[in-house]
């Protein structure tokens, strides 16, 4: 991250009496909750940005954060406690925008602000994310399982993993994991790494400087994996929709938020959804889950 900016912030809390706009607690000017907020150094944070021994970011592109803080004078927020949304280092400016919520939300489209902090913006080159190749896809394999990892970036990265052979539960509506073998390193650029004993491993692949992480599944040697297909073709519906899964073995379980499960093959929806199904056998073997968009038609 290059630069950071808040618009209508409130950093110092928003005042330590009672308001019509607050509901006291952790945003209690001087309370528990903001006190702890900004003495937190972590990642060089805290009150001041630019405070003394901050580090830089570290390479490929070493630098520090340009922090930019914005205010609508008057504002329901600013109106609370003054200049709450200004911190000790940034570029802090103030505008008079309206009062109460008319400068609270001009402050994000107002092209005078937007000007003001545009030049702060792109003034880190990007750097190129690295792409991570995996040799081996999420499936079934004769055990032991031997999976390459490679780096595509001229920096010569390393891939960090941590390969987790799992058994899957339905515990007070959620999907547990017990961890029965782990293990974790680095590996270099064509460096094997050699999944031995049978069962099902969640391995997830790491690089610094790739956008995200890579999971695979690997069912190994004598395990079966299971599939869970989607039995509902419709995407959209107009006032309710039944929406149900099938599988090869277990049990299934769905979920609308992929936190909460209920055992079952079929939920009802009414309004816009995504619905989660996962498979779990009497082994605590399990599906990956499968997830699909539903839509509400309007009219």
């Amino acid at each position: 991250m290059g630069t950071f900016v808040a618009l209508a912030g409130a950093f110092h809390g928003l005042g330590s009496s009672f308001s019509p706009f607050l509901s006291k607690g952790e945003w209690e000017t001087g309370g528990e909750f903001m006190k702890e907020l900004l003495t937190e150094t972590l990642g060089g944070g805290s009150e001041t940005p630019f405070g003394g021994g901050k580090p830089e970011t570290p390479g490929p592109t070493p630098h520090n954060v340009t922090y930019f803080c914005g205010v609508a004078r008057g504002d329901f927020i600013d109106a609370q406690k003054r200049d709450t949304g200004f911190l000790r280092g940034a570029t802090n400016k103030a505008y008079d925008l309206g009062p109460f919520t008319i400068g609270h939300e001009d402050i994000k489209e107002n092209l005078k602000v937007f000007h003001d902090f545009l030049p702060l913006l792109n003034s880190v080159p990007p750097v190129p994310s690295v792409t991570m190749r995996i040799d081996t896809d999420s499936g079934d394999y004769d055990s032991p399982l031997e999976i390459t990892a490679n780096v595509v970036d001229p920096r010569n990265k390393v891939v960090d993993f941590v390969a987790n052979r799992v058994k899957k539960v339905f515990l007070n509506g959620f999907i547990a994991d017990k961890v029965v073998e782990t293990a974790e390193g680095t590996l270099g650029n064509g460096q094997p790494l050699t999944l031995g004993t049978d069962g099902m491993w969640e391995v997830l692949y790491s690089a610094e400087g790739a956008i995200e992480d890579e999971k695979r599944t690997y069912w190994v040697g004598e395990v079966t994996p299971i599939e869970v297909t989607f039995v509902t073709d419709d995407f959209t519906f107009e006032r309710s929709l039944d929406v149900a899964a099938t599988t090869t073995t277990g049990d299934l379980y769905c979920s609308l938020d992929g936190v909460w499960w209920n055992e079952g093959d079929k939920v009802t929806i009414t309004e816009d959804a995504v619905v989660h199904f996962i498979a779990i056998d009497s082994d605590g073997n399990a599906s990956e889950i499968v997830s699909r968009s539903f839509e509400k038609a309007v009219g």
